[in-house]
């Protein structure tokens, strides 16, 4: 595909950095806009939805074991996140 560091930059954003979402664009680009990803940019409209409903139609597909494992997984990391940042000061503490 071809497109200028900007455009690169704009069609990663618009898809939140999603592989899945970016693997399915690129065929998309590839199939309709002969590779150039500025035409696609111009084209406007996102051409099969918001990452977010991909992304549920995905997770709806998973097993019982496979959603458990992710929760499990999203939950461990916010509590990695939250235990790495320093606690709030109070103002008592200026």
């Amino acid at each position: 595909m071809t497109g200028s560091a900007a455009e690169r930059a704009r069609l990663i954003d618009r898809y939140g950095g999603n592989p899945l979402a970016l693997k399915i664009v690129a065929s998309t680009i590839s199939g309709l806009f002969g590779d150039e990803i500025g035409a696609f940019l111009e084209y406007g409209e996102v051409i099969f939805g918001g990452v977010h409903t991909l992304l549920q139609e995905q997770f709806a597909r998973l097993s019982l074991l496979a959603v458990s494992l992710s929760n499990r997984s999203c939950w461990s990391i916010q509590r990695r996140i939250s235990l790495a940042q320093p606690p709030a000061r109070s103002n008592a503490d200026s």
